[in-house]
């Protein structure tokens, strides 16, 4: 569980070394991506999953996992947003047209969309569970995978931006990165999830 607040530890002291001496601005981007991409989605999405693993069935409470990865992804949707705010006020700053974007800029626009549009759904899927306990758009977490993977992809080209590829630091952030991509993988491989009715069963409060 710690994995993922490890890698953005490290990837957030190597932005410090990198990053804000360039810009602070483009600092504060990074980081907010990087804290998006590496720690907070990553924790939402996997949260299920988790707890299939460590926690036994007689045990769980899964409306407080589902609370949980709600309010995990908030927070790595409201971060990544940040990013964005951020960046287009540096752009505007330095009288760049926020419309002139690169490969990292495309990836990185996709996967803001993409969030804004798996935080849509997963409001869908609250309400529907929370007033009648029907589960609906079952696709939701393939296509958080999708929009987390971009994510990933964005962040390696944003680094890319501003380091060689055989830059210690670049390295750091690239190995950190796809490490907790990696873990999102396996978890979706081999970890199960819960999906019986009794364990989603809604019950009134």
């Amino acid at each position: 569980k710690a994995a993922p607040a490890v890698a953005f530890s490290i990837i957030a002291l190597t932005l410090v070394q990198v990053v804000f001496k360039q810009s602070l601005l483009l600092g504060i981007h990074a980081t907010a991506m990087a804290a998006a991409m590496v720690a907070l989605l990553p924790y939402g999405m996997t949260m299920y999953r988790l707890e299939s693993l460590t926690t036994s069935e007689s045990e769980r409470n899964l409306q407080d996992v589902r609370d949980g990865h709600r309010i995990w992804q908030i927070a790595g949707g409201i971060s990544a947003l940040v990013g964005l705010v951020v960046i287009i006020t540096n752009k505007l700053l330095v009288h760049h047209s926020p419309l002139a974007l690169s490969l990292h800029g495309m990836f990185g626009l996709l996967t803001v969309a993409g969030i804004v549009m798996q935080m849509s759904i997963g409001w869908l899927k609250y309400q529907s569970v929370s007033t009648s306990g029907q589960k609906v758009h079952r696709w939701h977490g393939t296509s958080g995978f999708v929009v987390h993977t971009l994510g990933i992809v964005a962040l390696l080209l944003g680094a890319r931006e501003v380091l060689s590829v055989d830059n210690i630091y670049f390295i750091i952030i690239a190995v950190c990165a796809v490490l907790v991509w990696l873990m999102v993988v396996l978890l979706r491989l081999f970890a199960s999830f819960p999906d019986s009715h009794e364990e989603f069963a809604y019950t009134k409060q």
